[in-house]
């Protein structure tokens, strides 16, 4: 098994302009687990929890942007689907699906 998708969001902060973006991902086991860490190298880690109806841990990590632009050039480099949650309307919309190949 591995990572399939991973939903996002961002805060813009008042103080500085920057964007802190938080994921959130579901994952089956330590492989997965380890994984993400390596390819969220640098992200600080927000959160943890288990899901025991589907046995799956839930991590959730953040990092400060400075803009949009650059979380999209960031998000287009990762091997699975991140969607992104509008926090006002809570659509999701996929940032890098294009990449994917089924």
């Amino acid at each position: 098994m591995s990572i399939e998708t991973v939903v996002a969001w961002g805060e813009k902060r008042e103080s500085d302009d920057l964007i802190i973006y938080k994921i959130q991902a579901e994952l089956k086991g330590k492989r997965e687990i380890n994984s993400l860490m390596k390819e969220f190298r640098g992200w600080k880690q927000a959160g943890e929890g288990f899901d025991p109806k589907n046995k799956k841990t839930i991590i959730l990590m953040m990092r400060a942007f400075e803009d949009k632009k650059s979380w999209v050039k960031f998000a287009k480099t990762l091997p699975f689907v991140v969607e992104e949650l509008n926090p006002r309307t809570g659509k999701k919309k996929v940032i890098n699906g294009k990449r994917r190949k089924a």
